[in-house]
């Protein structure tokens, strides 16, 4: 990539006139540029409309240069990164300097740029370190230094800094899309986090959701927080928060919605709480948010709502009067019914709903057309199994 030639006056106005077109029939036409611009031309254009809701901040900027698109995929949205940048202990710590040891596109370190007065970033692809260098001095007015290598090499000639985040590497080959070993991160972060206690007294490590948070804990070790961040409806990242003047008591969980900003944290014993308080459906139900399920707190939430739970493992709630603001999805209850075709349709007579099953030995798909039910409309079926054990279709209306 060729950032000087991308930043040609017609080939800017080319990829702002462009910007919104459908790229594969882009893709088929003639550019009025050389062929070795062709790639780059069409590069951007595809990275700022997977930008476009991901990353306001970068993608309504005329002038930004983006690196492939898979980068912007996997970067961090401007959501998850503003929610990372308020973690810092501001009242306990200086903000003076933060070093991001897996930079990327940028996205986290611009954010943590808005706390902190300066920051490093390194950053393992030559290409991306330049884009990087070329997109913060635009979108930041802060002192932030760009080095083009690997964390591992370098974390021994970087200066001590007041926060250290890393988001290691989670796709070591093409076969295999989740790790579930921090060893097999690309920067290993257990063997660097001894050298990173050494250079900052708080860390922080974003790792994927796919990863188990109890045996991340046990491998990282001191870890202070854990943050399990959801946002447009998933769960995107599981930060852990190490803080060298924190109690060395059990990490704190906390399940976020950045959107709504709303939050609830709880103490790590928490995570597998022993529910006991049970009811068939009641008028309103329950389903935890993806923040609430990963961090395992849905129990543990659901007790401090008084709630009641449709089965030991049927990880659905239930209660007479509607609790507000839950932090998932809210039903209101029509009818609980058996598992017959026959049974729905007198309360179904479109038999087009949405279909979720929760401790139920079928998939929707298979659910779907067992009940002979068309997809879409605004009518919700829980598969379940209730306290009893028996299985049920609760046949619900979005609130």
């Amino acid at each position: 990539m060729d950032i000087e030639k991308l930043l040609q006056k017609d080939v800017q106005e080319f990829i702002l006139e462009h910007k919104s077109v459908d790229i594969k029939e882009l893709a088929l036409k003639k550019l009025p540029f050389a062929e070795e611009l062709r790639n780059d031309i069409l590069q951007q254009i595809k990275s700022r409309q997977k930008a476009l809701l991901k990353l306001p901040n970068w993608a309504t900027r005329d002038e930004i240069i983006f690196p492939n698109s898979d980068l912007v995929e996997q970067s961090s949205s401007d959501i998850t990164a503003r929610y990372k940048s308020k973690i810092y202990p501001q009242s306990t710590y200086p903000t003076n300097l933060f070093i991001d040891l897996t930079a990327g596109l940028g996205s986290d370190a611009l954010a943590l740029s808005e706390v902190f007065t300066s920051g490093y970033c390194i950053e393992a692809d030559p290409v991306h370190a330049a884009c990087l260098e070329y997109n913060l001095k635009i979108l930041s007015d802060k002192n932030i230094m760009i080095t083009n290598g690997y964390a591992e090499d370098l974390i021994d000639k970087l200066p001590s800094a007041d926060f250290i985040y890393i988001d290691p590497q989670r796709r070591i080959d093409t076969k295999k899309r989740g790790i579930y070993d921090l060893s097999q991160t690309l920067p290993n972060i257990l063997e660097l986090l001894p050298k990173l206690r050494d250079k900052s007294p708080c860390i922080m490590v974003k790792t994927s959701p796919f990863l188990d948070i109890s045996e991340a804990i046990r491998q990282l070790g001191q870890v202070n927080q854990v943050h399990i961040v959801e946002a447009d409806g998933q769960c995107k990242e599981v930060l852990y928060f190490i803080d060298a003047k924190a109690p060395k008591d059990a990490p704190l969980l906390t399940a976020a919605i950045c959107e709504s900003g709303q939050t609830y944290t709880a103490p790590l014993s928490q995570m597998q709480y022993n529910f006991d308080t049970f009811s068939a459906p009641l008028t309103y139900l329950y389903e935890p948010g993806p923040a609430l399920m990963k961090s395992g707190l849905h129990q543990s939430y659901a007790l401090k709502h008084d709630l009641k739970k449709i089965a030991p493992m049927t990880h659905l709630y239930t209660s007479a009067e509607e609790k507000k603001d839950y932090m998932g999805r809210t039903f209101k209850v029509i009818e609980t019914l058996p598992v017959k075709k026959q049974a729905l349709q007198s309360h179904l007579p479109d038999m087009k709903a949405n279909i979720t099953t929760r401790h139920f030995p079928m998939k929707p798909e298979d659910l779907r057309k067992k009940l002979g039910v068309k997809d879409g409309g605004d009518k919700t079926i829980f598969g379940g199994t209730l306290q009893n054990g028996e299985k049920a279709l609760i046949l619900c209306e979005t609130i």
